[in-house]
């Protein structure tokens, strides 16, 4: 029904998922393999460079309180994958 609904476009995409596991049976994929696979499909991608950008060029605004711009600084480096320097970096 979702693919009825959906389109020619939601048909070409839905088509171009690899269901095959190696060394399994070929099967009917399950609702829920497919909608994890659109999920994933559609999910919006992250540039590393570009968080790390935005994180270290981010600035407080005149009017943002010293906690509002901890919790903003905190959310940016949520994307910028520094791993165990995460807070060495909201830190400098």
């Amino acid at each position: 029904m979702l693919l009825t609904f959906g389109g020619a476009e939601l048909l070409a995409i839905y088509n171009s998922f690899d269901y095959n596991i190696e060394g399994a049976a070929a099967e009917i994929p399950t609702v829920k393999v497919v909608l994890d696979r659109f999920d994933s499909y559609l999910a919006p991608r992250t540039n590393e460079l570009i968080d790390r950008y935005r994180f270290r060029s981010c600035k407080q605004s005149y009017d943002e309180t010293t906690a509002a711009y901890i919790a903003r600084l905190h959310n940016l480096a949520n994307t910028c994958n520094f791993g165990d320097e995460k807070e060495n970096n909201l830190r400098d």
